[in-house]
């Protein structure tokens, strides 16, 4: 039986996700129903009935973030308040759930319709992961205050605010997800692509738009044009430098962390690793562009330096774009974050009563590959 002691998939609740990045985005919902809740005393943007202990929660987060002083619980008191209530619709208020409104509001579109049944599931499936977050730390909090300890009696008592056929927010925004789901998958989605050349295949319409493969072709050369502009007079700045590179040394049997070819010992033509900042440190025209001199200290240019990191970012947007229209397949997310030349350890196993071993991976771009 595996174990995963570090990272990796499992379907466990609230475990931790497969990617570091994954937590933020589940963030962005809950910032935008706090957001429009600190906005509901507002009548003429857009005016929500609220009850009094909710308000007052409000009120409470909005002195914390001035305050700067205790905002994780105040933020936990808004949600608990949402999400731990049985709305009653009323004639004067046919939507008294905040979550429900936020739901109708953010899948709106500007002609009025609502978004299509696909583009709906992953945000409440976002929200259902944070009611049970809220409820997992209520759990711990009722535990600890009223319960002696006992997580299990405090999480009986939680039970209808996080499970399904129940008057709870959680189990209207579960019915939700069923029903958008089986929309999603019942629905044919139109086409996109439509050939207008059945025999040689080269147009087409896309999105209603016509596409000649000439178009694409010349679409890859105006890349490789901005590429080369990009390269040597906004990375380079001009500068006549290069690094010859003609036989390197990449060993891909090595699964060492932090191996890269770049710091191959092999590979001396890049020993160098100022070769840039020297060559600008030697021409006086460029380096006055990017520091001055004051009292003996050099003073670097943020502004010129930032300018440059952008140009080098959108350098480095154009290559992952080649490489992902150009290398024959579609690729994956660790294919398109090349960049990060060294060997990276993601996870860690044992097998059973056996002993541990590491697994590594190696997200290295391949210097023979074209």
């Amino acid at each position: 039986m595996l174990k995963s002691h570090c990272r990796g998939i499992n379907n466990t609740p609230l475990h931790h996700h497969q990617e570091a990045a994954t937590l933020k985005e589940y963030t962005r919902p809950i910032a935008a129903l706090l957001a429009m809740l600190m906005r509901t005393d507002d009548e003429e943007c857009y005016f929500i009935p609220l009850p009094e202990y909710l308000e007052d929660a409000i009120n409470q987060l909005e002195e914390s973030l001035i305050n700067g002083e205790g905002i994780i619980q105040s933020i936990h008191g808004v949600l608990k308040q949402v999400w731990m209530t049985k709305w009653v619709k009323t004639p004067d208020n046919p939507i008294p759930c905040p979550t429900e409104r936020l739901i109708a509001l953010q899948t709106l579109e500007a002609d009025g319709s609502h978004k299509d049944a696909s583009y709906v599931t992953n945000p409440l499936a976002k929200l259902q992961y944070c009611i049970r977050l809220a409820c997992l730390k209520e759990t711990k909090i009722l535990s600890a205050t009223i319960f002696d300890g006992d997580d299990e009696a405090a999480l009986n008592s939680l039970v209808p605010w996080f499970t399904e056929k129940t008057n709870s927010p959680f189990s209207r925004i579960r019915s939700l997800q069923h029903r958008a789901s089986s929309i999603a998958y019942s629905t044919m989605g139109m086409p996109r692509v439509w050939w207008t050349d059945r025999k040689k295949w080269e147009e087409m319409l896309y999105r209603g738009d016509k596409v000649h493969i000439k178009d694409l072709r010349k679409m890859f050369a105006s890349m490789e044009s901005k590429l080369v502009e990009l390269w040597e007079k906004k990375v380079l700045a001009g500068l006549s430098i290069r690094v010859s590179y003609g036989d390197i040394k990449d060993d891909n049997t090595n699964h060492n962390v932090g191996y890269s070819f770049l710091s191959d010992r092999r590979n001396s033509c890049f020993a160098d690793r100022d070769l840039f900042l020297k060559a600008i440190t030697r021409n006086q025209e460029l380096f006055g562009r990017f520091s001055v001199i004051r009292n003996g200290q050099v003073i670097w240019n943020k502004g010129a330096l930032m300018t440059w990191l952008r140009d080098y970012a959108e350098f480095q947007k154009l290559v992952l774009a080649r490489c992902e229209m150009l290398s024959g397949a579609p690729g994956r997310g660790t294919e398109l974050t090349a960049m990060v030349y060294r060997n990276t350890k993601v996870s860690f196993i044992s097998i059973s009563n056996k002993s541990s071993s590491s697994y590594f991976t190696t997200y290295r771009l391949d210097p023979s590959a074209t």
